[in-house]
């Protein structure tokens, strides 16, 4: 499918203006339409904190933070309400089903997906990612570009990964991506952004 998907790290939300940060990476971009997930930031990290008090049930506490995922997708679409919202896993079925077309001619679509609509609770089709601290938006979102067929994931970050060649295993150890993410995103096309670095002066 002629598509990106893109990964907005929560660190990123506090960020006046993100809008405009990602507007301008955007326009520098090969037109492809995309496909936006984003992180849980504070909210997510408030959790943790949480299960290191009270050793929170490991797959109560990820399901609880990918609801918390629903919530940031909509907070995210208040930042940056040109966005299309897919809620739905019929709407974004409808789209695994147009894998392959040719690309609207009027010009790419960006859409901002919540992980509800393709993400659930033991589902099949989640690929054997672990209900656990192990599997964060990172691997979500390859899920996703797995789904779509989609050309390339995009993770926007808060920084430039620890070595610029790393081997995704060493990202993961370091923890710049999470711990299954070398296994989600294997056979992905895969670019890491450090979005507070993009200078909108230029």
């Amino acid at each position: 499918m002629n598509c990106r998907v893109v990964k907005v790290g929560g660190s990123l939300l506090d960020l006046p203006d993100l809008a405009s940060r990602i507007d301008q990476w955007l326009e520098s971009q090969p037109p492809l339409d995309n496909y936006f997930i984003v992180g849980g930031g504070e909210m997510v990290e408030a959790v943790r904190v949480l299960d290191r008090i009270h050793s929170l049930d490991e797959e109560f506490a990820h399901w609880f933070c990918v609801d918390l995922l629903n919530g940031s997708s909509k907070i995210m679409h208040q930042i940056c309400p040109k966005m299309d919202l897919i809620k739905s896993e019929e709407f974004l079925g409808s789209i695994f089903e147009r894998r392959g077309t040719v690309p609207d001619a009027k010009g790419t679509k960006t859409f901002l997906v919540q992980p509800s609509a393709f993400y659930r609770n033991r589902n099949s089709q989640n690929c054997g990612l672990p209900s656990s601290w192990a599997t964060t938006t990172d691997s979500i979102a390859a899920l996703l570009c797995n789904r779509l067929n989609a050309q390339e994931l995009v993770l926007l970050k808060s920084q430039k990964p620890p070595e610029t060649q790393a081997e995704l295993e060493n990202l993961a150890a370091s923890g710049y991506v999470d711990a299954s993410f070398p296994l989600a995103a294997m056979d992905l096309n895969v670019r890491f952004v450090n979005l507070r670095s993009v200078d909108l002066d230029a």
